[in-house]
């Protein structure tokens, strides 16, 4: 008969019951042996297994069997406890008063022909004790208890491979065992190339021996070894770095961390990377500081493809799909970007232009991109001859276009008694920058018409404005009369510029109009201050609605009155005295005390002074004017409005209504009509100010009803009786009482995606504010 051996690898509890229970089973493994010492390999045998109390030959308290297979390594896997009963009671033992011994028996065949295997005592069951027993808690995952015979102690948790040694009944790890490598670096895709990459691992334990040798391990197949390519990287235990080379462009690898000693080699998880396929991926700029000669251009790397960079730059020309064979740029290499300057090119001419790049497999390209030269044409106007005197005349010129050509070299007005003078001519010269300059004509006689045109020269030649023309006749005022502006029912704003008063002072000069075309001095008339050169600007007043007036700037010396060319104007209809509205769904805010509420405004005519157009005497939505700045409440404040947006929103200092209409987006441009809650609750011409009829109201004198751009009592005091509503953002109201922010139909220049422009006042002054766009500010209308 074979002797069977059953070897008992290790043995643990395994709770089925809270740690202050007694275990209702724990596992149990061992290995099933021939008489060789060979495993007993994938065959199904049965095990009874007996608990015996106090001695290995004590009673038995406990008996259960188990049918189970081997695995291919002869292993078996049972939980004691868990068996077919054959007498006793598992929980019904007292683990903790007695010393207990697990008896193995087994039938190799899987029946119950039982052989005796051993007895053994069970030594981490004490784990299971309720802790007033006094059983030590573990430290770690894995921590063992054995009782030494008269207290528990643990043993810590080996490291994988080693083996649970009992040396008179005291259980230790014993054993050397592979390396640990608890990973492996997968290779970052900064460090990979088309024939390198940087790798490395941790190794955790030398399993009882010194490393004698690590480093990673690499194939293109799965599961490298240190059969196949390999770095060596020092010894012992700890993290280091790989580098990986000798590697193929576009190929997929398997790496593996490894660490050697006396008993073999470990290794670590494996991980894979691909190396870069040589290729150059790069962007071109658009080309920017484009002149008629040159341009800036240049590229991105999107990818090196992780070979050495030999050269970049651009490459253009005049046909599509410039190469390195034609014209190009060499710049420095070893940036992720390119920056090229493009020289000597032909004005008024398209080139294309590519980034480039070069490595041991060639050169690649970017994307085509294609622009013009400007074609060094200087654009530039001629100012209007003034201040006319014997021998002394004023004029200049406005550059509008450099034409890309490059510096200026020389700029100012040239003249001569024929058409289209040149610098061939009388000229000067006010220097060499393009800006607007003026330029004092001088050395001419009276009586004779003189041509002047302004000049600037570059490289490419010399450029002209249009030509004006002037003459000095002493005693003859030359004159032209303004366009008209700020045009309302009973006033309008026009002038006049005097070029030249014809060698003495004035002594009167405004504008006159009248009803009939050809007015004079003799109809009605402004007298404005002054007696020399200047524009100047007068108010037409008492005028009548819905009327067309003539009207003509005039100057008056010692020769006579000289008239101006003639305009004509149209008077807006009178201002209504009051305008009013019910509730509009949309618009209104969403409160009940809203719907059957009519809202009624005065309306006031402006002072000619800021304007003279009609405006309304209360915020919009307000029930009742203000009686002093700081009347403050919803009924005198009114809705709060945000930019572009019609929806109203009414706000009693605790609650927004309605708050699920609230906006948190930015609207593109200024006002719409479609949103303009003065055009949709007032009607046809009206509308929110804009920010000049804002201004003009603003730094209007108080004496003329206007702001003055002081602060809010001057506000109220004001024609417009402005109060401080305060401002709504994030849905809550700040600073009634205290400031005023109304809207103006327009963005603001400077942050034209976030914010409007409004007129703010605050205690003591007031100006015009970029407001954020989402920020519910008061509404004030206006008709012209």
């Amino acid at each position: 008969m074979k002797t069977i051996f059953l070897t008992l690898v290790f043995l643990v509890l395994h709770f089925a019951a809270i740690m202050a229970q007694s275990p209702s089973s724990f596992s149990y493994q061992a290995v099933a042996r021939d008489a060789t010492g060979s495993p007993i390999i994938n065959k199904a045998i049965s095990l009874r297994i007996s608990i015996l109390q106090g001695t290995v030959t004590g009673s038995e308290v406990y008996k259960e069997t188990h049918t189970v297979t081997t695995n291919p390594f002869g292993l078996v896997n049972l939980a004691i406890g868990n068996g077919t009963l054959v007498n006793g009671s598992f929980t019904g033992i007292s683990w903790g008063s007695n010393p207990y011994f697990v008896k193995v028996e087994m039938d190799t065949a899987g029946g119950s022909n039982y052989v005796f295997m051993g007895t053994s005592q069970l030594l981490s069951v004490p784990y299971a004790l309720n802790a007033k027993n006094g059983v030590p808690a573990g430290q770690n995952v894995g921590d063992m208890l054995y009782w030494n015979g008269t207290q528990w102690l643990a043993v810590p948790i080996g490291i994988n491979g080693q083996t649970l040694v009992i040396n008179n009944g005291i259980p230790a790890w014993g054993g050397i065992q592979l390396p640990v490598i608890t990973s492996t670096l997968k290779p970052d895709s900064t460090t990979i190339t088309a024939y390198t990459a940087s790798s490395g691992g941790t190794v955790l334990s030398d399993g009882g021996a010194p490393i004698t040798a690590r480093g990673v391990c690499w194939s293109t197949s799965q599961n490298p070894t240190i059969a196949d390519s390999k770095s060596m990287d020092g010894t012992g235990i700890g993290t280091f770095t790989s580098q990986i080379t000798g590697l193929s462009i576009g190929t997929t690898y398997y790496v593996r961390a490894y660490a050697t000693n006396n008993v073999g080699t470990g290794y670590g998880n494996q991980v894979s990377f691909t190396t870069q396929n040589g290729i150059i991926v790069l962007t071109t700029y658009q080309p920017y500081t484009v002149t008629a000669t040159s341009a800036i251009s240049g590229g991105n790397y999107i990818s090196t493809g992780g070979l050495v960079i030999l050269g970049n730059g651009v490459c253009y020309g005049t046909s599509p799909n410039p190469t390195i064979s034609g014209t190009k740029t060499t710049d420095a290499i070893g940036n992720l970007s390119i920056s090229s300057n493009i020289f000597n090119l032909t004005p008024n001419t398209i080139y294309y232009v590519r980034s480039y790049a070069t490595n041991s497999l060639g050169t690649y390209y970017g994307n085509e991109i294609n622009f013009t030269t400007p074609d060094g044409i200087i654009l530039l106007s001629t100012g209007l001859v003034t201040t006319i005197q014997h021998n002394d005349a004023k004029s200049g010129g406005s550059i509008s276009s450099d034409g890309g050509g490059g510096i200026i070299s020389a700029k100012g007005v040239c003249w001569s008694t024929s058409n289209n003078p040149t610098v061939a001519d009388n000229k000067t010269n006010e220097g060499s920058n393009a800006t607007s300059y003026d330029s004092y004509i001088t050395g001419f006689s009276d009586n004779l018409t003189y041509y002047v045109r302004a000049y600037a020269t570059n490289q490419f030649g010399t450029y002209y404005g249009n030509q004006q023309s002037f003459i000095y006749v002493p005693g003859v005022i030359s004159i032209n009369t303004n366009p008209l502006s700020s045009v309302a029912s009973l006033s309008a704003i026009g002038g006049g510029l005097i070029t030249s008063i014809g060698g003495t002072n004035l002594t009167a000069k405004g504008v006159c109009w009248d009803s009939i075309s050809s007015p004079t001095i003799n109809n009605h008339k402004t007298v404005d201050a002054g007696s020399w050169y200047n524009s100047y600007s007068s108010i037409l007043t008492n005028l009548f609605p819905n009327r067309t007036y003539y009207v003509r700037a005039y100057a008056t010396n010692f020769s006579g009155t000289t008239y101006g060319n003639e305009l004509s104007f149209t008077t807006s209809n009178a201002c209504p005295s009051t305008v009013s509205h019910g509730y509009v769904s949309g618009i209104s805010p969403d409160t009940s005390a809203q719907f059957n509420i009519t809202y009624t405004y005065n309306v006031i005519t402006a002072n000619p002074a800021w304007g003279g157009k009609c405006w309304t005497m209360k915020n919009l939505g307000a029930t009742n004017e203000a009686t002093s700045a700081q009347d403050v409440d919803p009924n005198h404040d009114g809705w709060y409005f945000q930019f572009n947006k019609k929806q109203g929103f009414y706000d009693d200092g605790a609650t927004l209504t309605p708050s699920s209409k609230w906006s948190v987006e930015y609207p593109d441009g200024g006002w719409s009509s479609e949103n303009d809650p003065c055009l949709q609750l007032l009607g046809s011409g009206w509308r929110i100010p804009t920010v000049a009829e804002w201004q003009i109201f603003t730094y209007a004198s108080v004496e003329n009803g206007g702001l003055y751009a002081g602060g809010y009592t001057t506000a109220f005091n004001s024609s417009l009786k402005l109060n401080a509503s305060g401002i709504v953002y994030q849905q809550a109201l700040y600073y009634r009482g205290s400031e005023a922010y109304y809207w103006s139909g327009e963005i603001n220049s400077t942050y034209p995606t976030w914010d409007g422009n409004s007129l703010r006042i605050q205690s003591n002054y007031s100006d015009f504010y970029g407001t954020d766009k989402t920020y519910g500010c008061s509404v004030r209308c206006i008709k012209d």
